[in-house]
């Protein structure tokens, strides 16, 4: 959604049953080659692109090397580091949460298209990347550049070196995050030392609440209920820093909603780049709002889907919702939680991400809540009285959805085989090529 400013429903990034939600490393499809997204239509105001980070669109798509959907096949010139699938319990090095150790089907480092490691190390890891952005910044310093780095914090498995680690009062968790800080501020300082503050645009946000299933180790998500994976705000509602010295005044705030689909036309506007034309853009542009917090969101809806499924809608000051995941947050952690920690499985066949099915539950009528009075959803209101708005925002889905919505081929549907997962070293059964001496168990690929 937020490279291509577009449903996932629409291109495709959805399961017919529902119960897949995300790309895995045994999946043979992935983001579609032809979908155009930021660093394209960057390119055609001649600008230089870049990656760092998460990946997590596809990778393979015949073979364990193709490559065939990391990100250098989706408009970056350049990319560093980078973790097609991302980051995982499964990739932690101590034997904390599970003893079977980092795993090679899951945990691999690309350097562009190559595996460096596999499975990869943490050590270092941060400081890596951001030394590799910041000689991207001053190679590309005389003109206009776009550089993305998906850093692998707040994620699970959590990671960090010395000086942080150890350092922080809030345990592990608090050191991942004051090294991730440390690393924005190292690229916030490349910016100011070649004198490109002032005309280079600085987004920082995040794709999802708290984890909460990692209990204490999850984050917070303050006053808001849920987290990742679910609809409730929690889970959706994010902050978004704007930093751009000069043209964006410190410390000002705006309370307006926006999506992460908004940064491809709003991008694309900036860099004076033309849109597609027929492509079916769904976020809005914001420039407007990033540069005068007082002008208001063009948005008049935000629609919530989880893949093919409607959630929930976003209007005003109202929410309402279609559909809720059926996990009760706070008896999963009780639950799932002992001591404040996540240890082994407990619990977590109670709770799922599917988008439809037995762990969801439809609302007639739907749920609706005032989320400016309260937007911990505690206080549900009363359907009749609330019917005008309720029918606004059905009438308004409806006309959405039987005009401008066109769902796309379920590609989570796509084969999934052992084949296609990445191996650094196809010549050996082990696919192990920065362990020396290590054993590791393969495991069922799935």
């Amino acid at each position: 959604a937020l490279l291509t400013g577009r449903l996932p429903a629409r291109i495709g990034v959805h399961s017919t049953s529902g119960s897949v939600r995300l790309f895995r490393a045994t999946h043979t499809s992935g983001l579609p080659r032809d979908e155009v997204t930021i660093p394209e239509i960057l390119q055609t105001q001649n600008y230089k692109t870049g990656f760092v980070g998460k990946w997590h669109l596809g990778i393979n798509q015949e073979n364990s090397t193709d490559g065939y959907y990391l990100p250098g096949n989706h408009g970056f010139d350049w990319v560093g580091i980078n973790f097609p699938y991302g980051n995982v319990l499964k990739c932690e090095e101590t034997s904390f949460h599970s003893d079977s150790g980092p795993s090679p089907q899951s945990c691999f480092m690309y350097e562009g298209e190559t595996i460096i490691q596999q499975p990869f190390s943490y050590t270092n890891l941060t400081s890596n990347m951001v030394d590799q952005m910041i000689e991207f910044i001053h190679e590309n310093r005389e003109g206009p550049f776009f550089l993305m780095y998906s850093p692998l914090q707040m994620h699970i498995a959590h990671f960090a070196d010395p000086p942080f680690l150890g350092a922080s009062r809030r345990g592990i968790y608090g050191d991942v995050l004051n090294q991730l800080a440390w690393g924005v501020g190292q690229i916030l300082d490349a910016l100011q030392s070649e004198g490109i503050a002032q005309e280079t645009l600085v987004l920082l946000t995040s794709d999802n609440g708290p984890n909460f299933q990692m209990c204490v180790e999850g984050g917070d998500a303050g006053v808001l209920t849920g987290g990742k994976g679910l609809f409730s705000e929690g889970g959706i509602r994010v902050p978004t820093i704007a930093w751009m010295p000069d043209h964006i005044q410190a410390g000002t705030i705006s309370m307006d909603i926006g999506s992460q689909m908004d940064f491809f036309p709003t991008l694309a506007a900036l860099a004076g780049a033309e849109l597609p034309d027929g492509l079916v853009i769904d976020g809005k542009n914001i420039v407007q709002m990033l540069f005068d917090p007082n002008s208001g969101s063009p948005h008049e809806l935000l629609l919530h889907y989880c893949g093919r499924f409607l959630f929930a809608v976003r209007m005003g000051a109202y929410k309402v919702i279609y559909r809720s995941n059926t996990v009760v947050f706070r008896d999963y952690l009780k639950c799932s939680c002992p001591n404040g920690y996540k240890i082994g499985g407990s619990c977590s066949s109670e709770f799922s991400y599917d988008c439809s099915g037995d762990s969801t539950e439809i609302h007639i009528p739907p749920l609706i809540y005032n989320i400016a009075s309260d937007p911990r959803e505690m206080f549900p209101l009363d359907a009749a009285e609330y019917d005008l708005i309720i029918e606004e925002v059905n009438r308004s889905v409806a006309e959405f959805e039987m005009g401008d919505l066109s769902i796309g081929d379920p590609l989570l549907d796509a084969a999934r085989i052992c084949d296609v997962i990445p191996c650094c070293n196809p010549d050996r059964v082990d696919c192990v090529c920065n362990y020396e001496g290590s054993d590791f168990s393969q495991g069922n690929c799935f």
